[in-house]
């Protein structure tokens, strides 16, 4: 009927169909592959267009077995894309030296010290009475002339040795240009050696700025200009207070008409401020979970502990992450700039 209606003979759609067939069997694998039977022929891998030898060729020493689904090579084909074995362990290539960044016994153990002594002359009261609490109890213990060289009085530390005191400041919340006097004077050029025994104040005009924190305090202003550093006496300055968001940080507005110019770069000043300001923000952050964990623990809402409700707990874990995330880098930050001493 096919030969009748279309022109197409019967035989030659049968021997269509039929060569569709063994082309579908040639694509799901060789023919007879069924079953594991005997070792196929000794060829890698099979060629489209190669010519093929009547009976079949020579097969190999150890012939390779056939599978369903193609030749199982073992792994000998060449350059394979995958090996059959998973990679072994090793080091990453071209990885760098382990960088710690933990603190050793001595800078935990400063820190140790300049908690205890913030909690007892520095409690949260004691922010609401007076300007610099705590500063005389610091002094004496040698704080403000940490980072400052031997010669001038200090003990030369780095900046990366003063954190774990840095975070405390900021956990207490210590008033007062801390960071000003304890880091930014130590990298002035002329040292003063009043500075180590805490019976100076600083205060410092950042470069672009307009107004000097905490200048009604400072004994010296220092001011940073185009040249470098200029020092500024309490006696000449004119001050003008303006307002600011947070109250135990008053700005102020200044002016001079003499200054002692000291020179030196100032970015290293700043960049040092900033570590020490970052560290202190440590602080803040560890002191501001600490109290919000004891208060989800102490609250109760239907009959349980807020701190028990997986939501409360979620958000206080993400910020214990972020805080734990934040140190080191902080650590690392501290460990670029370097210190006074370089």
């Amino acid at each position: 009927m096919l030969g009748r209606r279309g022109g197409v003979p019967a035989a030659h759609v049968r021997h269509r169909a039929a060569a569709h067939d063994r082309r579908g069997a040639r694509a799901r694998g060789q023919h007879g592959q069924g079953v594991l039977v005997r070792a196929g022929p000794a060829h890698a891998r099979p060629r489209h267009g190669t010519a093929r030898r009547p009976g079949g060729g020579h097969g190999l020493a150890g012939r390779v077995p056939l599978r369903a689904g193609g030749p199982d090579l073992r792994g000998h084909e060449r350059d394979p894309a995958h090996h059959h074995r998973r990679t072994r362990p090793r080091p990453a290539q071209g990885g760098g030296a382990a960088v710690n960044f933990g603190f050793t016994g001595d800078q935990l153990a400063l820190g140790a010290t300049v908690r205890d002594v913030l909690r007892a002359h520095c409690p949260p009261a004691a922010l609401r009475t007076g300007r610099r609490p705590a500063w005389k109890q610091l002094a004496g213990l040698g704080f403000f002339g940490l980072l400052l060289p031997a010669e001038s009085g200090g003990l030369g530390l780095s900046l990366a040795d003063v954190l774990p005191a840095l975070e405390e400041t900021g956990r207490a919340c210590l008033p007062g240009p801390v960071v000003e006097t304890a880091v930014v004077a130590a990298y002035l050029p002329a040292g003063l050696p009043e500075l180590a025994s805490g019976a100076v104040c600083v205060s410092v005009l950042p470069p672009g700025q307009a107004y000097a924190p905490d200048a009604d305090l400072a004994d010296l202003l220092v001011v940073a200009r185009a040249g470098g550093w200029h020092l500024v006496r309490k006696e000449s300055v004119r001050l003008a207070a303006r307002p600011g968001v947070d109250p135990c940080r008053p700005l102020y507005e200044v002016g001079f008409d003499v200054s002692e110019e000291l020179g030196g770069a100032v970015e290293p000043a700043m960049l040092g401020a900033t570590v020490a300001t970052a560290a202190q923000l440590i602080g803040v952050a560890r002191e501001l979970l600490a109290v919000t964990v004891a208060y989800a623990r102490a609250r109760t809402q239907f009959g349980a502990a807020i701190g028990s409700f997986q939501a409360v707990k979620h958000q206080l874990a993400d910020v214990a992450v972020a805080v734990e995330f934040a140190a080191p880098l902080v650590h690392r930050a501290a460990l670029s700039v370097g210190g006074p001493m370089g």
